[in-house]
C-alpha cells in the first residue's frame, strides 16, 4: 500500500490521477496547507523539501525517473523494486 501525502491542489490532484490510472493501491494522507503542515518536523522528515505530494515509499517519482533511467540499482530498495515491477518498468 502507497502512503500518499497532498492537498487538494493541481499537483496533489496529478498524482491521484496518476495512482488510479495505474491501479496501485494507495492511503491519502491529507495535509493543511492553510496551517502549513508541510512545513511541520514530521513532515519534512517524508520530504525534506516541506511540498506536496510527496511518497515515502519512494521519496518522488522524479527521483524514480533518474535513477531509472541512470541505471543504477534498485535491488537494495524493496518498496521500490516492488512498486517499479506492479508498473511493469
Amino acid at each position: 500500500m502507497i502512503d500518499l501525502y497532498t492537498a487538494a491542489t493541481p499537483n496533489g490532484h496529478k498524482i491521484s490521477i496518476a495512482l488510479e490510472e495505474l491501479a496501485l493501491p494507495y492511503t491519502v494522507h491529507t495535509l493543511d496547507l492553510a496551517q502549513r503542515e508541510q512545513k511541520q518536523p514530521w513532515f519534512l522528515a517524508i520530504n525534506p523539501n516541506g511540498r506536496i505530494p510527496a511518497i515515502p515509499d519512494i521519496a518522488n517519482w522524479a527521483w524514480v525517473r533518474t535513477h531509472r533511467w541512470s541505471g543504477i540499482g534498485i535491488g537494495g530498495l524493496p518498496i521500490l523494486r516492488r512498486l517499479l515491477l506492479q508498473l511493469g518498468v
